[in-house]
Formats: structure tokens, sequence, C-alpha cells
């Protein structure tokens, strides 16, 4: 989405705000970061609200191509300006911009640039991704590096308060530990999984010690709530940081209302 040029003074203001505020880590996703949509359109991050971005450190970019994957660092541009929201006011946006096509983008977390093993990397966005129509359906996706097996899982259990309701509980496990990740709510007679199911763009050993480790989103605009589908939110769970108990830490998440989403009908920015 377009930002509404700002004069440079107004920009410096803002910007100095933000980075007064600026978060200590940060993850995104580039949701144009399959090459054939790269080609067609360009890279596509989504807005989030004031005072998301870091607007300091470096930035790493996960960069994949036929070779495989790696780290590196990354041009990135966070551009900052107002949209027009549902009554044609000034609504504040944040908006990263990077050099090349990135699958993501990661800032303030502890990583080594290089090549990275990968697993899995999503060739299309959900509802259309094969590996994200199965754990809807069947309850489980796995993954597996160098043998070791790493996967998501949900359990259907009933609402005593809301009869008309289930709810899923999703959880990482490795066939030894199973950690709790996310709930999820739907119609008794409605889809499997719920209105909402986590969505993995990325799984290999980002950290490189040996294990998986993924690059997850929670994709919203699923939901049939209108405010629900402005919701963006992605994490990054690594191995390395895993506490005992864990499978995976979550070593960052980025989530937030899209600014203005709501005024199209409700639809979140895809």
């Amino acid at each position: 989405m377009p930002l509404r040029c700002l004069s440079s003074v107004i920009i410096a203001l803002y910007a100095g705000c933000a980075a007064a505020e600026s978060p200590a880590a940060a993850v995104v996703v580039n949701h144009n970061h399959s090459r054939q949509l790269a080609t067609l359109k360009g890279p596509h991050f989504q807005s989030f609200p004031k005072g998301t971005m870091p607007q300091t450190g470096t930035w790493l970019g996960l960069y994949c191509n036929k070779a495989g994957c790696e780290l590196r660092e990354a041009a990135v541009t966070v551009m900052s300006g107002t949209i027009a929201d549902c009554d044609d006011e000034e609504a504040y946006a944040e908006t990263v911009y990077a050099s090349g096509n990135p699958v993501a983008l990661f800032n303030g977390v502890s990583l080594t640039p290089g090549k990275v093993t990968t697993a899995l990397l999503a060739k299309k966005e959900p509802p259309a991704s094969a590996h994200f129509v199965k754990l809807r359906k069947l309850g489980l996706w796995q993954a597996q590096l160098k043998g070791k097996q790493l996967g998501i899982s949900w359990v259907r259990l009933p609402r005593p308060r809301s009869p008309d309701e289930t709810m899923y509980r999703y959880h990482l496990g490795d066939g030894a530990t199973k950690q709790f990740i996310f709930s999820s709510f739907g119609a008794k007679d409605g889809p499997k999984g719920g209105a909402v199911t986590p969505f993995v763009h990325w799984a290999g050993d980002l950290d490189k010690d040996g294990k998986l480790d993924l690059l997850v989103e929670i994709p919203y605009g699923m939901d049939d709530s209108a405010e629900a589908r402005c919701q963006v939110a992605y994490r990054l769970y690594l191995s390395s940081q895993a506490a005992d108990g864990e499978v995976l830490h979550k070593a960052v998440q980025t989530a937030g209302l899209q600014p203005a989403c709501g005024c199209r009908g409700g639809q979140g920015d895809r």
C-alpha cells in the first residue's frame, strides 16, 4: 500500500518518535518470496503501526534460489508516512523495503550470516499451500532435517460454554516433547483446523545448530472477523534458544494491526 508523501521535516519528526519507541527485534515476511510472484509483482511487505519496526541496527535477509538459502546483510529502508483511513483521515504506517527478494528480514536477532540448510520453502500462500491444507485437514504437518523430525499438530476440544464452537490447540513436537504454541476457534460443523491455522513459510537450520527452526505466520486474514483479518503476526522459532520443556523458543514476534486495512471491506492487505 503506497504511503502518502510527507515533508522532510515531518518525516524527521516521525523518525525521531519511532526511534525512541523502537522495538529490540523484528521479523517480517515478504509475501511474494516465490520467484514466480517476485517476477510478476516484486517483493511485498505488510504495513505496520507506528513504532513496530526497529529504526537502527543491522538487518539480515534470508535469500533463497535454486542453489539453496543463505543469510546475508540486507539493504533495508523503513518508510514512515501516512495513509487514508476509513474516514479519509491520516493513519500512520511503517513499511520495510529491501534489496533483492528475501523470504524474510530479521533485525536484533543473533544469527550468523552464511549458507543455511533448508527443509521447506513455501511455494504458495494459504489457503493454496499444500502443506497448509495438510495441517488443517489431517491435524499434522512434519519436516525432517538430517534424520531429525519436527512437526506441528492440533487437537480438537469442545468449548463447554459455547456448544456450537470448537477449540483447536496447536503444538510443536519432535517425538519426545510437545509444546503448545497457539489456539484457534471454529464452528463445530465448520472446516477443520479452526478459523486460523499457523502457516510455515520456511523451515531449516537458521541458527546452525543442526536442528530445525521455523519461520511462521499466523494468517489472521482467513478469519471471518473484519478486525481479525487486519491483524499481522510473524514468529521466528529457534532451536538454539529452547529452554527445558521447549522444542523451539519463540525468539522474536512482530505483530500489529495493518493501518487502514478495514477500509477495504475488512480484507487484509494480501
